[in-house]
């Protein structure tokens, strides 16, 4: 398979897993970069990552622990990483990677510990000229268990979304919209977890379907 045609995933965490899982049942090849040897090993090894055991990952997907060979096996690249991780990470790609990459992000919150959107730290620590971010209410157990999920990918530049679109999307599991609206699909997948948290609250304390619905419409006003 060519090189267009493959996605590198930086991370082997539990969404870059099931995100690996979902675009190589897809029949795309996926190429997985961890730092960890032993994740590495034991994807290649048994096809499941210790992060995510219940996902079988298909033969097509493969792991390295060598960042070079990410950017050489595959030209559109998924960051999955915490937030925390995302400005070492940005540089470890950047060295290894050129402007023909095309990078998007799948991190739901602002890079510590100022705040930056994921974004703006790609495109600071890459010479990567193309970024976007991927977003939406996706789990990685949904992922999974081929359950139907919706997210939206976001860049000022067109081949991102279409790439996007054309490697990821997964119907009928995975159905991928596109946006041009990067900084709005970033702030509000990172204000979803608090959102997420609200809601978890009001049903652990017992809140009724009223009060709910008015957390839930706020939720959406403050966010658009």
């Amino acid at each position: 398979m060519s090189r267009a045609d493959a996605v590198g995933v930086v991370g082997a965490g539990s969404f870059g897993t099931a995100l690996a899982s979902l675009i190589g049942r897809g029949g795309r090849r996926v190429v997985m970069w961890s730092r960890d040897p032993d994740v590495v090993a034991q994807i290649n090894r048994d096809h499941r990552c210790p992060r995510l055991p219940d996902a079988e990952l298909p033969p097509s997907v493969e792991a390295t622990d060598d960042p070079r060979h990410l950017a050489d096996a595959a030209r559109f690249l998924v960051l999955a990483v915490a937030s925390t991780d995302i400005r070492a990470r940005a540089r470890e790609v950047g060295e290894v990677i050129d402007g023909s990459h095309l990078v998007v992000h799948a991190i739901g919150a602002l890079a510590e510990p100022d705040d930056e959107r994921c974004s703006e730290v790609i495109a600071q620590a890459t010479p990567a000229l193309r970024v976007g971010v991927l977003a939406g209410p996706a789990l990685a157990a949904d992922l999974v268990a081929g359950q139907f999920a919706s997210m939206v990918v976001a860049s000022r530049f067109a081949e991102v979304v279409a790439e996007a679109r054309r490697l990821i999307n997964t119907p009928p599991s995975l159905r991928l919209y596109g946006s041009t609206d990067v900084v709005g699909v970033e702030l509000a997948s990172a204000l979803s977890g608090a959102y997420t948290l609200a809601l978890g609250l009001a049903d652990g304390i017992g809140v009724g379907i009223g009060p709910r619905a008015v957390l839930i419409t706020r939720a959406l006003a403050e966010a658009s």
